[in-house]
């Protein structure tokens, strides 16, 4: 508002009349970002619906943003994972296709949510350049530091009694977040600690990296 209202001010003075149009435009397409980045950080819809939802949601804006051809495969649930569990599939999901979309060279993605016996999993698979082998030594290092990508990922699952596997190879990727059910019942958090500290990597993440796709080390991926 004040721009506009400086903007009105300038009209006689044509070249920073333009200056401060451009200026307004900047501050208009800074606001959606920062909209929509909210929206991606923790959708309402993860709330109010669950995580199959959300995540096809997700998919369908990301395969509408990056120009990725994503497949879904979606086992429907009769009831909810908690809460922290499906935050956690979220932001799997979320760095997964991030880091397809950036590094793996690949034109398509599938995304699979099935439910086992004693199981449920997802899995994020490319058919791209595939991890290079030393990155991906230290991926799977569990001594190897934390970060917002999928090394922090990797922690939190930990910390739910879940599990990540990276698969890769010249072929492509696969990253499969594993839920046994027994966790489920388990040692789930009961307050917003895991909410928290999940939403503040998902910030530092699209800090980091300036872009509402987000990723833990532009440089070297995933």
């Amino acid at each position: 508002m004040g721009l506009a209202a400086l903007e009105e001010r300038l009209k006689e003075h044509q070249a920073t009349s333009d200056v401060m149009s451009e200026i307004a435009a900047l501050a208009d397409q800074a606001l959606q970002e920062i909209r929509t980045t909210s929206y991606l950080l923790h959708p309402p819809l993860l709330d109010e619906a669950g995580f199959i939802s959300a995540a096809q949601w997700f998919v369908d804006g990301f395969g509408k943003r990056s120009g990725l051809r994503v497949t879904v495969d979606l086992a429907i649930m009769q009831e909810r994972l908690p809460i922290a569990i499906e935050t956690a599939l979220f932001r799997v999901l979320q760095e997964s296709l991030t880091n397809a979309h950036r590094h793996s060279g690949s034109l398509e993605v599938n995304v699979r949510f099935q439910c086992q016996a004693d199981t449920v999993m997802l899995e994020i698979r490319d058919r791209g350049r595939g991890i290079p082998a030393e990155l991906l030594s230290r991926l799977r290092d569990a001594n190897w530091g934390m970060g917002v990508g999928l090394v922090g990922m990797r922690e939190r699952l930990k910390e739910l009694n879940c599990e990540l596997e990276i698969v890769s190879n010249g072929h492509g990727t696969s990253i499969r977040a594993i839920v046994p059910l027994a966790a489920i019942t388990r040692s789930v958090p009961k307050d917003s600690s895991f909410d928290l500290a999940t939403t503040a990597d998902a910030l530092l993440m699209v800090k980091k990296t300036g872009s509402v796709f987000g990723s833990e080390q532009a440089a070297s991926g995933f």
